[in-house]
C-alpha cells in the first residue's frame, strides 16, 4: 500500500481509546477530519473539549468510518 501526504485529510475516524495516544491522536487527527472516540472508561473524559468528540457504542455501528485507531494503552 503507497500512502500519501494526504493519507489523514478528510477521513472518518474512530479512535478506541482515550489514553496518552488516543488524546495525542485526537489532536491531531480533529483539525482536517470527522474524528470521533469512544472510551470504555468514561472517568478518561476531563474536559468539555474532549467530550464533543465522544460517540455512544450504540451509535458506532451507524457510521461507516475509513479508519480505526486502536489506542494501545
Amino acid at each position: 500500500m503507497k500512502i500519501t501526504s494526504n493519507f489523514f485529510l478528510n477521513k472518518k475516524i474512530l479512535i478506541y481509546g482515550l489514553g496518552l495516544s488516543g488524546k495525542s491522536s485526537l489532536n491531531f487527527l480533529k483539525n482536517k477530519n470527522f474524528v470521533k472516540f469512544f472510551d470504555d472508561n468514561y472517568e478518561n473524559i476531563q474536559s468539555k473539549k474532549e467530550f464533543k468528540y465522544f460517540i455512544d457504542q450504540k451509535k458506532i455501528k451507524k457510521i461507516k468510518f475509513d479508519l480505526i485507531i486502536i489506542s494501545p494503552g
